[in-house]
């Protein structure tokens, strides 16, 4: 059975002080062994017991310098793709990475990878509508965009997919950002390829130049109050799974809108046994055109 749980720091800062200050007037030796041992009964757990999940907080700030930078709120990465890479090499010491991306202009001229466990956050306030669905406005003062540059290519801005020699990736959220590209391509904004429990929320595509917002092969997870427009194929655009990496997705409260070739697609793939539920509740789905005037390239696994 696994069991999660929190320690609160300051309870746990005011244990070592107790241990102290029963120590401290043994000298100075005993005050430093009562410290290190309190530390080395927090990080080790006792046999049996579960251990505490770490979280590890990063932080983005395009206007940054980025000299010095450690990923603090303070000293904050100039880069998405600084603080995605360090995540990735903690990863198998954290069990819980949030990269947020303070408000600003992020300009990326390569995809953003992820292919960990990892929550990818902006600072986006949208605008709902009285049932809950993003009306396509954010303040300019919350906004974290992330562009993707002239020449980008026929490439996802951000791809989760799995690391090589893995058959998934699982736990990875996208959420409260404005994502965009400065051209045309035949790519999607967001492409999800054997991801499982993925989370695509509370953000804003701006489809001018891609081929579709949402895309996902092979994935399970939730698209959800997610507005977008514009895009030259479908807005959000599901395709079937495997045994391996099934197919479960829930579309909820989206406004997928304008887009040139329709506002959903659920589609099945050339792999035999392909099958995809999905389950669509509460979107608005309009002034799409009929017929299709860009193409967008799907690979299977």
């Amino acid at each position: 059975m696994a069991i999660s749980f929190e320690i609160d720091a300051s309870t746990w800062v005011d244990t070592i002080g107790t241990i102290s200050k029963e120590n401290v007037m043994s000298g100075e030796k005993s005050f430093r062994v009562s410290i290190l041992f309190a530390i080395a009964a927090w990080v080790l757990p006792i046999a049996g017991a579960p251990a505490a999940a770490a979280t590890l907080q990063l932080f983005v700030d395009a206007n940054a310098s980025g000299i010095g930078a450690t990923g603090s709120k303070n000293q904050p990465f100039k880069f998405v793709k600084d603080a995605v890479d360090v995540g990735r090499l903690q990863s198998a010491i954290y069990s819980d990475i949030k990269i947020t991306l303070l408000p600003g202009q992020h300009t990326v001229t390569l995809p953003v990878l992820l292919d960990y466990p990892v929550k990818l956050q902006g600072s986006n306030a949208p605008v709902y509508d009285a049932a809950g669905r993003p009306t396509g406005t954010v303040p300019a003062s919350s906004e974290s965009r992330i562009t993707a540059a002239a020449g980008f290519g026929n490439q996802a801005v951000i791809s989760v997919q799995p690391a090589a020699g893995s058959a998934s990736v699982t736990g990875v959220s996208v959420s409260l950002v404005t994502l965009q590209r400065a051209d045309s391509a035949a790519a999607a904004i967001v492409k999800l390829k054997n991801a499982q429990s993925f989370t695509v929320s509370d953000v804003l595509i701006r489809g001018t130049g891609a081929a579709a917002g949402v895309d996902a092969y092979a994935s399970s997870g939730y698209v959800k109050k997610v507005y977008v427009s514009n895009v030259s194929a479908c807005g959000i655009c599901l395709a079937g799974g495997t045994p391996i990496s099934p197919a479960y997705v829930y579309v909820i409260q989206n406004r997928s809108v304008t887009n040139q070739a329709g506002a959903l697609l659920l589609t099945g793939t050339t792999k035999d046994g392909s099958t995809l539920t999905a389950q669509v509740n509460n979107n608005a789905l309009s002034e799409n055109a009929v017929g299709r005037t860009g193409s967008m390239n799907r690979q299977a696994a």
